[in-house]
């Protein structure tokens, strides 16, 4: 939470220390291609649904392995009540089984 405007805030800290500001990062070995995909598609209206689906969308284009739940993380901070929140492992699978569906994880826990 960036304590000047009390919102949700993503840095990104590179290895020699040097960190920036993010609306949106994608980082590991498809990064290239993953950021790009995200330059592409992700605005600041986006809803955290809308979000967590982009993501899980471009992880699934770029990634050579089927996406499971011991290969993905999922965390998330709400704008509304500045929660940070890990899914668990069957928090994560209903997400990539509810990849095809029209909704994801449509809880007020996100």
């Amino acid at each position: 939470i960036e304590p000047k405007t009390n919102v949700p805030r993503l840095f990104h800290l590179d290895p020699s220390g040097t960190y920036s500001r993010c609306d949106a990062k994608a980082i590991g070995g498809a990064a290239e291609g993953a950021q790009g995909a995200l330059y592409d598609t992700f605005h600041k209206s986006m809803s955290l649904t809308e979000a967590l689906r982009t993501a899980l969308l471009i992880l699934k284009q770029v990634m050579e392995e089927k996406l499971t739940e011991e290969n993905i993380e999922i965390c998330t901070i709400s704008t509304e009540d500045k929660r940070f929140k890990i899914f668990d492992n069957a928090e994560v699978g209903e997400a990539i089984r509810n990849l095809e569906g029209r909704s994801l994880i449509e809880t007020d826990d996100l």
